[in-house]
């Protein structure tokens, strides 16, 4: 017999953890969503597949199989990663009774209380609090906030890829009344997620969003990016489907060139990256003052003003200690390496470093791809980097490390201009320097 979590005293904990997390806002909701939608890299769509009602569930000695066929865009460790934990999952809820013996979790239409399910799961190994609302005996192992994660993101692959669901929201028909969607891409899951972080946080772990890039990191990007074997771009060669390649080769002086642009973008402007790869070549205004370079960005909408009136960002030609974050030494180095005139300046990277002929833009599932890759490149683990990363890291470098205020960090017509003139004398430390 099978156990309703919902009313049984043993599952209380995880009840309340999902319903006591009262202050969870919707900017909370999509911050957590879009964070899972990083960590797992699926595209934010359904897939459409119409699952008929005699179509058996997956047998769990074929998943690896079935995770090799739908594992694009995902790498073959992470892919078998995520088959382990799916393998985890069903035999705690086996255990628990929960689901009956012989019977998969995992499956194209997923147990009504299948997000409550995947909590208990998360709770169960990672929380600081048993299943029944008591604390956990010192000497029980806790796995932190990115392992949470890191299962949260294989029940998203699990349901999403292996089974087709793709990102659609746990909801219920309002016609059949029968619960459809993704059951880990759900507000339950994410209240109890929302809950764990808190307490996490509360006794000392880091808080693990998406992890900031530093200066440091970019440097090193830059650095890589910019070896003799990438500064000019190859011309194409056909190769066999089956010829074995150098992890090097996946991005050539194109793709490279990209991804130093929209790093140094990303980070000086604090763009998120839907802002970032809708920008084209008409939003930006490239001129020389006085010997020097500038680079003007309109952007055609933010999240926080989508119908414009949005400041411009300039930037100007920054010294060569600087080269690494230079918005105008990346874009004069894309336009020339990338020849593109007009449309979109993100474009597609097909194979061979080739760009996409049709003025389509790059999608941010490309991007972070792309981003993880260059880290594995330099010996960086990508876990805990998303695109939220050159954001936060942007901010934290100009207020903690440039020591900006607030208010002067949007003070964008002077926006990374080293060379202005200095500021009033403080009269309480006689600095005069903008970093004052």
């Amino acid at each position: 017999m099978t156990v309703n979590i919902l009313e049984d005293d043993a599952y209380i904990g995880v009840i309340q953890s999902i319903n006591d997390y009262e202050s969870m806002k919707p900017a909370d909701i999509l911050d957590d969503l879009e964070e899972s939608h990083d960590n797992v890299g699926l595209e934010l769509k359904d897939t459409g597949k119409v699952q008929p009602d005699n179509d058996p569930a997956i047998d769990m000695s074929t998943l690896l199989d079935s995770i090799k066929e739908v594992s694009k865009g995902v790498s073959e460790k992470t892919g078998q990663e995520y088959g382990r934990l799916m393998k985890q999952c069903e035999k705690f809820l086996h255990k628990r009774n929960m689901i009956p013996e012989g019977i998969d979790f995992f499956c194209e239409k997923p147990h009504p209380q299948s997000a409550v399910y995947l909590a208990a799961w998360i709770m169960d190994s990672c929380d600081e609090l048993n299943l029944n609302n008591t604390k956990k005996d010192a000497s029980i192992e806790r796995h932190s906030f990115t392992h949470a994660q890191k299962m949260r993101a294989a029940a998203t692959f699990g349901f999403g890829r292996v089974h087709g669901l793709g990102m659609q929201a746990w909801h219920r028909s309002e016609t059949t009344g029968k619960m459809l969607g993704n059951p880990s891409v759900s507000e339950t899951l994410t209240s109890y997620m929302l809950s764990l972080r808190c307490r996490k946080t509360q006794i000392g772990e880091t808080a693990t969003s998406a992890r900031a890039a530093t200066s440091d990191l970019l440097s090193k990007l830059f650095h890589f990016n910019n070896q003799p074997q990438f500064r000019e771009p190859q011309p194409f060669q056909s190769t066999a489907r089956n010829t074995p390649k150098n992890s090097q080769d996946c991005a050539g002086a194109r793709a490279r060139s990209l991804l130093n642009l929209g790093y140094s973008l990303a980070f000086c402007g604090l763009l998120r990256v839907d802002e970032l790869l809708k920008i084209q070549l008409h939003d930006i205004e490239f001129e020389e003052i006085n010997g020097r370079w500038k680079l003007t960005l309109q952007l055609p909408f933010r999240k926080t003003s989508q119908f414009g009136a949005i400041k411009p960002f300039v930037w100007w030609m920054m010294p060569e200690e600087y080269s690494h974050l230079c918005v105008v030494r990346a874009f004069a180095r894309w336009i020339i390496v990338s020849d593109i005139t007009n449309g979109y300046l993100f474009r597609k990277i097909r194979a061979n470093d080739r760009i996409a002929e049709e003025n389509e833009p790059m999608t941010s599932e490309q991007f972070l791809e792309m981003f993880r890759n260059n880290l594995i490149d330099i010996g960086v683990d990508h876990i805990p980097y998303g695109t939220h990363s050159f954001r936060r890291g942007g901010c934290q470098w100009l207020s903690v490390e440039r020591r900006w205020p607030l208010r002067q960090i949007f003070d964008r017509d002077d926006f990374f201009n080293l060379n202005r003139p200095p500021a009033f004398v403080c009269p309480a430390c006689n600095r005069s320097c903008h970093c004052a």
